[in-house]
C-alpha cells in the first residue's frame, strides 16, 4: 500500500506492478508514503486514510500465476525470500500453478501452503495472508481470492494490459512519464503455459470469477 497524504492510496495486489506505480509516482512529483506493511487490503486501509480516493490494478490471470513464478524464481532477495512458495507449492511451473490455483481443496498440500501463508515467514504477504484459510472451500484459486480480498468497495480499479501509464495519469488527471518496466518477473512461464492446455482450462475454472468480471481471455 502506498499513501499520499490528503490525496490516495493504491492498493498494491500482489504482481501486479507497484514497484512501477511508485517510481511513476515519485516520477510525477507525487511522492506516497509507503506502509511497512505492503499488499495491505483496502479494508484494512488505516482509519485517518479511509475517506481518501484509492485505485489499484488487476491483470490477466494466466499472466498472474507466469508472473508469481517467474518472481519465486529470480536471484536477488525478493526471490530467495519467495523460495518458500516453490518448496511447498512445487518446483516446476505446473505443480506451482496447479497448487494455488486449487488452494481452496483441502488437501494435505494446500493445508499445509494455507497454514504456511498464515504464518510469519512469506513476507510482505502477511497482511492478506492472515485471511487464507478462507480461502478453503471457496471454490475459486489464490489469484481470485486476493482480487476480492484486496480491493472490495470503492476502489477504482484499472486493468494492468491496458498501461500503468495510462491507469495511474486517468486517476491522477496529470500526464505520467513512461518509464521502463521494473521488477520485471522472468516471463518464459508463459511459454508453457501456452503449450500446456490443461494448465489454460485448470485457470479458466478456478479464476473465472474475476476472468468474467474484467473480460479475460487466454490469448
Amino acid at each position: 500500500m502506498l499513501v499520499a497524504p490528503g490525496e490516495f492510496v493504491f492498493i498494491h495486489l500482489p504482481k501486479t506492478g507497484g514497484v512501477w506505480v511508485r517510481a511513476a509516482l515519485e516520477a510525477a512529483g507525487r511522492a506516497p508514503m509507503s506502509r511497512r506493511v505492503t499488499h495491505v487490503p483496502a479494508s484494512e486501509v488505516p482509519v485517518e486514510y479511509q475517506g481518501l480516493p484509492m485505485f489499484g490494478f488487476v491483470r490477466d490471470p494466466w499472466d498472474w500465476y507466469c508472473s508469481m513464478f517467474g518472481f519465486c524464481t529470480t536471484t536477488g532477495s525478493a526471490g530467495m525470500a519467495a523460495r518458500g512458495w516453490l518448496r511447498l507449492a512445487g518446483e516446476t511451473f505446473p505443480e506451482f500453478v496447479r497448487c494455488l490455483a486449487t488452494l481452496d481443496e483441502n488437501t494435505a498440500q494446500a493445508r499445509e501452503v494455507r497454514d504456511w501463508l498464515a504464518g510469519p515467514e512469506p513476507e510482505g504477504f502477511q497482511a492478506c495472508g492472515k485471511y487464507v484459510h478462507a480461502l478453503k472451500g471457496r471454490g475459486t484459486g489464490i489469484y481470485s481470492w486476493l482480487v476480492d480480498l484486496m480491493f472490495g468497495e470503492g476502489v477504482t480499479v484499472f486493468k494492468f494490459e491496458d498501461g500503468l501509464g495510462r491507469g495511474v495519469a486517468k486517476f491522477l488527471g496529470q500526464e505520467v512519464a513512461e518509464l521502463p518496466k521494473l521488477n520485471a518477473s522472468i516471463r518464459e512461464a508463459r511459454k508453457q503455459m501456452f503449450h500446456d492446455r490443461e494448465l489454460v482450462d485448470l485457470v479458466a475454472e478456478k479464476e473465472a470469477t474475476t476472468i468474467q468480471r474484467f473480460g479475460y481471455r487466454f490469448e
